[in-house]
């Protein structure tokens, strides 16, 4: 029985090693940072990256270090979110939180919030990747359909 738990709690131990060596690792890859952050709006900057950080790793580290707070769950399309803040999409979707970038490449047409051109984002937040010197936007919008 003895035998048993040693083994249980040395692979327990392994396991909580490994998965905070990939968390270290993570946010070696990226320096970001939250800028603005209420129940409508979230604004995170990408100081620096190697291209290899999606938002979606961006906001989890941001949110492991207390910075951001926010639900998602797995869709068929990669990460989707549910709420921030601790504002929901509702279940007819008659509002939604909407992802918009300052990076042109990877968006399309958006608006201009406070003289800053967003664009909505082209790809979900888990193939999204960060690009060092842009921002990132959620936004608690109504729907149009």
């Amino acid at each position: 029985m003895k035998r048993k738990w040693q083994l249980f709690l040395t692979i327990l131990f392994s396991a909580i090693i490994l998965a905070c060596s990939a968390c270290q690792k993570t946010t070696e890859n990226f320096k970001a940072e939250v800028l603005e952050s209420s129940e409508s709006i979230v604004v995170i900057r990408v100081d620096e990256t190697d291209g290899n950080a999606s938002l979606y790793e961006v906001m989890c580290a941001l949110k492991e270090q207390g910075e951001l707070n926010f639900v998602s769950e797995d869709s068929t399309y990669g990460q989707s979110i549910v709420s921030i803040n601790g504002v929901e999409n509702p279940a007819d979707w008659s509002s939604y939180w909407v992802s918009y970038t300052t990076d042109s490449e990877n968006g399309s047409t958006g608006k201009t919030v406070d003289g800053v051109e967003w664009y909505y984002a082209m790809a979900g937040i888990s193939s999204l990747k960060v690009k060092a010197g842009h921002s990132y936007m959620f936004a608690y919008e109504q729907s149009s359909f």
